[in-house]
């Protein structure tokens, strides 16, 4: 399936967390098809590789004045107008309604797509639900990446006939026997924004401790630790686990951290589609996540590719850490069943899907 329409992406910025980490590996799909033009990239914030030609707005008009802003708008509407755009696929936060309308209807003013990446769907846009109907209005399509959230979306605004799923893609990386483990003892692997309250990582931190798994040796790797937060090291001291507990900070590679671990661990409060968990089952090492909402329910195939646990009881949490990592047989299984589980999130089925809706 291929389309001849000209297609541009938008987006904040391209490092630090699995939304950036999503639009490098859609636009790096989309560009290898010869499908996409450019990304527009508001903030000078790259991190991930990947082949589209990105326009650094910021390197061109700066930041965070009025001035530049303005400039960026309208740097947007002429680019879209003069290179004859016909689809812009807009993978943005929309956290101010007002700001929206005036996007939607005078600035974005074209047939686009507009990504949802979080159950937290007003800060995509849908916080004032008067102005729901001026900002998603008939040139917008939107498009969530969990069947979770096109529902949540449909239930919460019947009027809106224009909400799609699409998952997201995820490609594993070849080379695998040259990533050396990031520590030398087995261990239990988080990944992600570990400061962002809805990640819960200190109550991760005490389940850890509940489990009493650094007994045996199992140690558990925090990847994408801020520097200038220290709350977590805190409480780590205070529950004296220095010696098992492991802090890193964001790596553009990240492969071998999945490589080695025991396991993947999500306990968040929400999500969309966290592909935290789908990267973790590409290097075929299991899962353990919260049934929470969104995402974690259509990637965790329970006791077959890893655990999917009551959302919220941080006592069972600890109780499956435990067993999980006395359990060799197990992990093998969930391994063993890993690759098949996220066929779906290939990246020559996701594109089809992508393909489909564009076309019709």
């Amino acid at each position: 399936m291929n389309t001849d329409k000209r297609i541009v992406f938008l987006a904040y910025s391209m490092s630090g967390g699995g939304l950036e980490s999503q639009i490098a590996q859609l636009t790096d799909a989309f560009t290898k098809k010869g499908l996409a033009a450019d990304l527009l990239l508001w903030n000078d914030d790259i991190g991930y590789d990947t082949a589209i030609n990105i326009i650094n707005l910021e390197k061109l008009f700066g930041s965070k004045t009025i001035v530049s802003k303005f400039k960026k708008y309208w740097f947007i509407k002429r680019y879209l107008k003069s290179k004859k755009i016909d689809i812009l696929i807009d993978l943005r936060h929309r956290t101010k309604p007002c700001l929206e309308v005036f996007l939607s209807n005078f600035v974005l003013n074209i047939k686009t797509f507009s990504a949802v990446h979080s159950s937290d769907i007003g800060a995509y846009g849908f916080k004032n639900k008067y102005l729901v109907r001026f900002i998603f209005n008939k040139n917008k399509q939107i498009v969530c990446v969990s069947k979770c959230i096109a529902v949540k979306i449909k239930n919460a605004f019947p009027f809106l006939k224009n909400v799609h799923y699409i998952h997201n893609i995820y490609e594993k990386p070849n080379a695998l026997e040259e990533l050396a483990s990031p520590i030398n003892h087995k261990y239990i692997l988080f990944s992600g924004r570990i400061h962002a309250e809805e990640k819960q990582v200190d109550q991760l931190i005490w389940s850890y401790k509940n489990s009493e798994v650094y007994n045996s040796d199992v140690h558990l790797v925090l990847l994408g630790w801020d520097e200038k937060n220290l709350q977590l090291q805190q409480l780590v001291n205070q529950l004296e686990l220095n010696n098992f507990v492991h802090f890193f900070p964001f790596q553009s590679t990240v492969q071998q951290f999945y490589h080695h671990a025991l396991l993947t661990v999500l306990c968040s409060r929400f999500e969309g589609l966290p592909m935290t968990l789908i990267e973790s089952l590409a290097f075929e090492t299991p899962v353990v996540s919260f049934d929470c909402p969104c995402g974690p329910s259509e990637i965790i195939e329970d006791d077959i590719n890893g655990r999917l646990i009551k959302n919220q009881d941080f006592n069972e949490l600890a109780m499956v850490l435990r067993e999980l990592c006395h359990s060799e047989d197990r992990l093998k299984f969930y391994k063993e069943n890993a690759l098949q589980s996220i066929e779906k999130f290939t990246t020559e089925k996701v594109i089809n899907n992508w393909l489909h809706l564009i076309n019709t």
